[in-house]
């Protein structure tokens, strides 16, 4: 987590297990969040590479992120962090807020080649 002087929050990152297929134990979630005031100014970036090192580090082989498609400037940012691309589910998520919106799923392999 990325804090201000104050210890107010800036940023947060997650790192987790994919825990409902405990058959496939090299495998994590990636999850980011930027407060809207610090966006565009690589903290997710930043977050996203500390979590891919950390991957490493427990050993996970393959990191993946599940990212709303209209989501772009996060969606580039795990592009640029060495994520690809795998599906887009369309109408995945019904948020509240906005309803039925697609989500893009990321992965990115952390075995050496």
């Amino acid at each position: 987590m990325r804090r201000d002087a104050a210890g107010n929050p800036l940023a947060w990152g997650s790192l987790a297990p994919l825990t409902i297929r405990p058959e496939l134990p090299g495998v994590a979630e990636v999850a980011v969040y930027v407060t809207a005031s610090m966006r565009g100014r690589g903290l997710g970036t930043e977050l996203i590479t500390a979590l891919a090192a950390e991957g490493r580090t427990r050993a996970f082989s393959y990191l993946y992120a599940v990212v709303y498609a209209r989501n772009r400037a996060s969606v580039a940012a795990f592009e640029q962090s060495g994520f690809v691309p795998q599906i887009v589910l369309p109408d995945a998520s019904n948020r509240p807020d906005t309803g039925w919106e697609d989500v893009v799923v990321l992965m990115r392999s952390l075995r050496e080649s």
